[in-house]
């Protein structure tokens, strides 16, 4: 019988971190840097075509500075709340170019509930309940999607990044 070999978790660079909430008309960005928010903000999109939206959005991302380094980017994994197909569509579309655009470096997901619980303590915040506990606890926000980015990221060093060996809060 083969002896079986413990495989150690992957380590997580989170060094430079990029973490989004993806939306087709309002996209939030936050960046960490070992652990720390640098920057955030909101890319909006309000072509009227789906299309140009998600390309404006992948515009918009690929002229901002961090785009330079490599990093670890976290996407809040698709929430299909859309009630027509091509709604669904449209939003796994923009999760798919967002990953080609950012293809090389370390790509992860997380659920809306896990970051939400983790960083407000309840899974089901509302937005309105998640963006003041983010302006309180980071900067304010513009936005609740640029919020929510900040929490994704936040989210992410908490839970995933710390359970796979990437500690940003330490010393």
């Amino acid at each position: 019988m083969a002896k079986q070999v413990k495989q150690e978790p992957e380590v997580i660079d989170c060094k430079n971190l990029l973490a989004l909430d993806l939306g087709t008309i309002s996209t939030g960005y936050a960046w960490f840097v070992d652990g720390k928010l640098k920057e955030h903000g909101t890319i909006k999109a309000k072509d009227k075509d789906p299309w140009d939206r998600i390309h404006k959005i992948k515009e918009e991302l690929n002229f901002l500075e961090f785009y330079h380094f490599k990093f670890t980017l976290v996407i809040e994994n698709p929430f299909i709340h859309a009630k027509n197909a091509q709604g669904r569509l449209v939003t796994f579309a923009l999760h798919g170019v967002i990953r080609e655009l950012f293809y090389g470096n370390n790509i992860y997901g997380i659920d809306n509930k896990t970051w939400k619980k983790v960083v407000t303590g309840d899974g089901n915040a509302t937005p309105a309940q998640y963006k003041a506990y983010i302006d309180m606890q980071y900067e304010p926000t513009a936005s609740e999607d640029e919020a929510a980015a900040i929490g994704v990221g936040a989210g992410f060093l908490m839970t995933e990044g710390n359970a796979r060996g990437a500690n940003p809060y330490a010393d």
